[in-house]
């Protein structure tokens, strides 16, 4: 440990933990075993020379081309990840852990104790902690101790591990710097105007200022490369000679010995890394490809899942069907936007309006965009996400069970229905003003039947009743095709739904606060005190409570007639679980996240389908699970 004005530190560095994480290994594509049908849209993507990982949330997924995908479920949100050839670092909510994804050993860093304002630069190899008081340089596990750096060192604000080996780089003034192991530090050369660097493997690094780019690979000195480049695209090959990174020209591989070019590709091959060649995300179709433009992995793409019968359709932008557990539509065939699954058909909406297709994938027709016509702002997700002002996109849709009629809300709390063979509006209405302190507008839906639900109102479609609202806030809610249940602190209420009354008709006092509920052929399925709960709904009692198998964080979906689905864990990637109705024993557990978009049973009653709001989407052969998990 090195730390700058030890006396006024007062915080106790912390240790590394052993501390594995459990992994999941899925074939790319159908097949008997545990599949990975549609990797999604994640968060990152990366390669170490070998392998080529994603991130989701909770989630670190890594590919080996040709080979399987392993899943690596973190349990906590993932906010980047260091590769290197022999172990990721990955930086969570609180911590960092430090391992080998494909076996999942590793260790663990709790941060938590230093305090929140802290700031954390890593690399596979050192971990540099800046605090209030002064600062830590740590080793990772099996990496000898940090030298003792000069003052200048560490109090410069831009001081930054190498990605990969022991050493750290940075600058005061204009000058670059450089120290490995026990060795003294050199000088690299000059940057003027600095303004960022991205430091690499064995001390290969790259420099930007107004004047342009410069590189020093590992030993070398500083060079300018011939392109200007986009540092955030930068990627670093193992051994720290060459570089990818986009260009105002085109994605370019630079020799960082002497700047030169080495190759050119299209602007649309963004940079994923080395693996052990070449690997890009091809923008345009949603594949990983390699340097010849050959496809490594498809379905980097989505639309918002949906599911009617045997149909599944949105992740990867595709379609499937679940009895032959084949994909029906090309991947990308529907990009962002919403689809909604009808018994013939699919409705998509999306950035160029709204189209029906078949389940073979012709488009029977095109409508206008029923929100915003003449906006130009529903291209890039992630903006609006950022930037929400003055936009307006569709969070939620149904299929409301006739014709081709399905019902969409919008993040400015905007509800329509929407006549999705011809485009036409049947009615629209503004329910909610945008979020509030309740989030955005509820839509359940169940056989045809839809109820919007915000946090002072609820409204069934397409009846459009207004229903009466409870004394108590609704905890949880319950849909059927011709009963609204609702959960309050002290009572759980029946609501008929099926002609024109709308009295509450049942009302029983219950001791389950905070239950969530789920129709289940004939019972409510609701969780209390980490519990499974049969309720009947003639008269609220509950019929059975089954073991004690899940942790506070539980969650629980409805499948099959004799079986549960259940995630538990942290929210952002719990594991999945089946559990038997009879005895609430565990019939398999799988350490896949899944963030509770749906999951299903298939026909055959042996696959478990799990899609999440990602766009990834997972077959899970059920007698296969592993209960000891």
């Amino acid at each position: 440990m090195n730390l700058d004005n030890a006396s006024q530190t007062q915080a106790d560095p912390p240790r590394w933990q052993r501390h594995d994480i459990p992994i999941q290994v899925l074939s790319p594509g159908p097949g008997p075993g545990p599949s990975l049908l549609a990797p999604g849209v994640p968060d990152q993507l990366l390669a170490d020379g070998h392998r080529i990982g994603w991130l989701f949330r909770g989630a670190l997924w890594t590919l080996i081309p040709g080979s399987s995908v392993t899943v690596l479920a973190a349990h906590q949100p993932i906010a980047s990840a260091v590769p290197s050839r022999t172990r990721w670092l990955l930086h969570m909510e609180g911590s960092l852990w430090c391992g080998d994804p494909s076996t999942g050993q590793g260790h663990l860093l709790e941060l938590d104790v230093l305090g929140q304002e802290l700031q954390v630069r890593a690399g596979t190899s050192w971990v540099l902690i800046t605090l209030p008081e002064g600062r830590m340089l740590l080793p990772t596990p099996g990496v000898p101790s940090t030298p003792q750096l000069p003052d200048g060192a560490m109090r410069s604000p831009s001081l930054a591990p190498w990605s990969a080996g022991a050493g750290v780089v940075w600058h005061d003034f204009d000058t670059i710097y450089l120290a490995s192991g026990s060795h003294r530090p050199q000088v690299l050369g000059q940057v003027l105007n600095l303004e960022a660097f991205m430091t690499g493997p064995g001390g290969a690094a790259v420099f930007q200022s107004p004047h342009g780019s410069m590189a020093a690979c590992p030993g070398g000195s500083l060079t300018a490369l011939e392109e200007t480049i986009d540092l955030e695209t930068l990627r670093f090959s193992p051994d720290g000679n060459s570089a990818l990174a986009a260009t105002a020209g085109g994605t370019v591989e630079f020799n960082l010995d002497n700047g030169r070019i080495l190759r050119l590709w299209r602007p649309e091959l963004l940079p994923v890394g080395y693996a052990p060649s070449p690997v890009f995300f091809d923008e345009e179709s949603g594949c990983l490809v390699d340097g010849s433009e050959r496809t490594i992995l498809q379905g980097l793409d989505l639309a918002g899942p949906s599911l009617h019968g045997d149909h599944v359709v949105g992740p990867g932008g595709a379609a499937w069907n679940m009895s032959s557990g084949e994909r029906t539509w090309p991947f990308g065939r529907i990009s962002g936007g919403l689809a909604v699954a009808m018994p013939d058909s699919v409705a998509h909406l999306g950035d160029e309006g709204g189209r029906l297709m078949d389940y073979a994938g012709q488009t029977r027709a095109h409508w206008n965009h029923p929100f915003q016509p003449d906006s130009v702002a529903w291209d890039v997700v992630q903006a609006i996400r950022d930037d929400a002002a003055g936009h307006d996109w569709p969070l939620q849709a149904c299929w409301l069970g006739r014709n081709h009629d399905c019902v969409f809300t919008t993040l400015e709390g905007n509800v329509i229905v929407v006549d999705t063979a011809t485009g036409k509006v049947s009615w629209r209405a503004e329910i909610s003003p945008k979020a509030d302190s309740e989030g955005w507008p509820q839509l359940l839906c169940h056989r045809g039947v839809a109820l919007l639900r915000d946090s002072e109102s609820s409204m069934l479609l397409p009846s459009m009743l207004r229903l009466p609202a409870p004394d108590e806030p609704v905890m949880a809610t319950a849909l059927s095709s011709d009963t609204l249940y609702m959960a309050t602190a002290s009572h759980l209420a029946a609501l008929p739904i099926s002609g024109k009354n709308t009295e509450t008709n049942q009302g029983w006092k219950t001791d389950l606060p905070g239950i969530r509920l789920l129709v289940k052929a004939r019972f409510l399925l609701a969780v209390q005190d980490d519990h499974l709960l049969l309720i009947d709904p003639e008269n609220g009692e509950i019929h059975r409570r089954l073991p004690r198998l899940l942790d506070g964080h539980s969650r629980v979906l409805a499948l099959g007639e004799d079986a549960f689905a259940a995630v538990t864990g942290p929210e952002e990637a719990p594991d999945l679980l089946l559990l038997d109705t009879e005895s609430g024993s565990m019939a398999a557990r799988w350490p896949i996240p899944a963030d509770g978009a749906a999951m299903v049973v298939g026909p055959d009653g042996r696959q478990l389908w799990a899609w999440t709001e990602d766009g990834s989407l997972v077959k899970l052969p059920i007698e296969n699970g592993d209960p000891s998990r």
